[in-house]
């Protein structure tokens, strides 16, 4: 005798909680792209060489390879529903405080405050 098996229906409220990490790692790929599309312009308004806006970019990377392990053990410690929703809070606060960022060439900070955010944020991190 075969069993008849029905395909599971998804609710709409799961597809919701599942674009919400994908909505955040989407705003870390554009953050993690825009330095190299507006290169040209951030040399000029903030009167730097190549080598510092190459630095600006590389913040990025660097803690993101830091915090992999700390961001990892916040996953298991607190749960994919808290480290995410902090996650996004901090990109949102980061966000906020350096769009007014001034003509200086030390905005490596910026770069580097919201990458535990982006880490979790990214599919994969969301998933565990």
């Amino acid at each position: 005798m075969h069993t008849r098996v029905t395909p599971a229906v998804v609710p709409p409220l799961r597809w919701g909680m599942w674009a919400i990490p994908i909505f955040l790692f989407l705003i870390g790929v554009f953050h993690r792209s825009a330095p190299g599309v507006i290169a040209r312009d951030l040399m000029q308004a903030f009167e730097a060489t190549g080598a510092t806006i190459g630095l600006l970019a590389a913040a990025y990377f660097y803690s993101y390879a830091a915090l992999m392990v700390p961001a990892g053990l916040l996953l298991d410690a607190f749960g994919v529903r808290r480290v995410l929703t902090a996650c996004g809070a901090v990109m949102g606060i980061d966000a906020l405080v350096n769009l007014p960022a001034p003509a200086r060439p030390d905005r490596a900070g910026g770069r580097v405050t919201p990458r535990p955010s982006r880490r979790e944020s990214a599919p994969g991190g969301a998933a565990r």
